[in-house]
């Protein structure tokens, strides 16, 4: 076994770190593919599965929003030294077409999430509840950001609107303190 020297092993973790951070554009296409997953299983958990932990999928998806928010946040200097040279970010067409996939990914998760609420299930409400609404910021929080960075046009950040207000749609029908809808 090899020991290598405190420097070098911060070295590699450094450079490991930094080409770890991806792009905006990276974080949202990921965060497309998992909004896309965990709506596509939760429907199909709909018929199959009653007991699939609802909350812990949503929360992995807010984690993830989170991670790309930290991510925005600590490559907020790039963005800063090119306002400091006069030149101003602007949108990027490709840029706006994956953010507002993802945004709309975002709905038709709130929508299963709501038929699954709506049905008939064994997992207790509030998880559910809290967690939509901790998805629901976090998605505010992201657009936001973007926006701030003028990473996405305005028509997206109404976009991010849209998505949080059918989070929080999701979040009226798991409101109940109850585990059955309509008892």
């Amino acid at each position: 076994m090899q020991l290598r020297s405190p420097i070098a092993v911060l070295s590699a973790l450094s450079a490991a770190l930094t080409t770890a951070r991806s792009a905006p554009y990276e974080d949202t296409k990921q965060l497309l593919a998992a909004s896309e997953s965990a709506a596509t299983m939760l429907n199909a958990s709909l018929s199959q599965t009653p007991n699939l932990n609802t909350s812990a999928t949503l929360q992995a998806i807010g984690y993830q929003i989170g991670a790309s928010t930290a991510n925005l946040n600590a490559s907020n200097t790039h963005q800063v030294l090119q306002a400091e040279q006069g030149r101003e970010p602007a949108s990027d067409p490709a840029m706006d077409d994956v953010y507002f996939d993802y945004a709309s990914s975002l709905v038709t998760l709130s929508e299963v999430v709501i038929r699954r609420g709506d049905n008939p299930h064994d997992e207790p409400n509030w998880p559910v509840y809290f967690t939509l609404n901790s998805l629901a910021t976090a998605v505010h929080i992201y657009g936001l950001r973007l926006g701030s960075l003028d990473l996405i046009s305005r028509s997206s950040m109404i976009r991010t609107i849209t998505a949080g207000s059918a989070i929080t749609r999701a979040q009226s029908v798991w409101s109940a303190n109850i585990t059955f809808p309509g008892w």
